[in-house]
């Protein structure tokens, strides 16, 4: 790796690892400098404010959402145990303590501060590729007909409503053997309306 992309990561993790002990609000860039071993300066060279390293670490965060999605319908493999592995692969995040915490101070940072809720991406942005996947399940008919970012949004919400908001709402991890249930209801009530008919 080149020392400049190495520094560029290594001032993301100080950042990162800042907000999570100390908050956005009271992390200076001198702290994120001490913590990265390297001067201001050069954190200033990659990043030319706090604001802009807090977009960095949403963009990576957001990053890991979406790369939940982005797995190809398998013609043949059943569908149920498609929707299963990417159920586990999105419940792999909501059962990590730090993707979880550094969700609270992403959501309490863009609450709170507009400018910094403009910089970030949305939870939309991440529907593209599942829905994708449900437009070629349904097409070949292991999914019944339907909007597939419909059928993308309701698949995620399943998921999110007892695995991801209130956990970040109060702080908590979701446990791993609670998370294995979510995803098996997910994808049960998610099959029982967009399953193929008749």
């Amino acid at each position: 790796m080149a020392l400049s992309l190495r520094k560029h990561q290594l001032i993301l993790e100080a950042a990162v690892a800042a907000f999570l002990d100390n908050g956005y609000s009271s992390t200076s860039m001198d702290e994120v400098a001490r913590r990265a071993g390297v001067s201001k300066r050069t954190v200033y060279r990659h990043f030319a404010s706090k604001a802009d390293l807090f977009e960095a670490i949403a963009h990576q965060a957001f990053a890991q959402f979406k790369a939940a999605y982005e797995t190809g319908f398998e013609p043949g493999r059943p569908i149920q145990e498609q929707l299963g592995a990417i159920a586990r692969t999105e419940g792999a995040l909501f059962t990590s303590e730090r993707f979880m915490r550094l969700g609270a101070v992403l959501w309490a940072e863009t609450y709170r501060d507009p400018d910094l809720a403009a910089r970030v991406p949305r939870f939309q942005d991440d529907s593209d590729a599942l829905a994708g996947f449900m437009a070629d399940a349904m097409a070949a008919g292991v999914l019944r007909k339907a909007d597939p970012r419909r059928a993308s949004s309701h698949f995620k919400a399943l998921l999110k409503a007892e695995g991801f908001w209130p956990h970040l709402v109060r702080g908590e991890v979701v446990p791993t053997d609670k998370m294995a249930v979510i995803e098996a209801e997910a994808v049960a009530l998610f099959l029982s309306h967009y399953g193929p008919e008749g």
